[in-house]
């Protein structure tokens, strides 16, 4: 797995490219949670690139969320093959990831504030 880190409107948007599986996945891990614990409003995953996600993958991903949430980080997917969201939708995870069509639309609102009452 090759991970190639850009910026679209200050958002570090990473391109993931290869295979998820048991062999890349600490790597991916530690690389990806980094730029979480960065201090960032949000992530985005552009997964065109990638050909298999396996189990361990899966792991990064959900691990991924997990230590982004307290932090206030927002991850966000696009780019996604059909049969990733098929297996986020049958491994009932498809409610902990966002997905987006394309970098723009998972860049779309991130920083946004809304004042209420005003």
């Amino acid at each position: 797995m090759r991970l190639t880190e850009t910026e679209v409107q200050d958002v570090p948007v990473v391109l993931m490219d290869g295979r998820l599986d048991s062999r890349s996945a600490e790597g991916c891990a530690n690389q990806l949670l980094k730029l979480v614990e960065d201090g960032r409003l949000a992530l985005i995953l552009d997964m065109s690139e990638v050909d298999y996600i396996g189990a361990a993958g899966l792991r990064v991903l959900l691990m991924l969320i997990v230590r982004a949430t307290p932090l206030g980080v927002q991850v966000r997917l696009c780019n996604t093959q059909k049969a990733f969201r098929d297996v986020l939708r049958i491994s009932e995870l498809a409610d902990r990831f966002p997905v987006y069509p394309n970098v723009d639309s998972a860049v779309e609102g991130i920083g946004e504030c809304v004042l209420v009452g005003s």
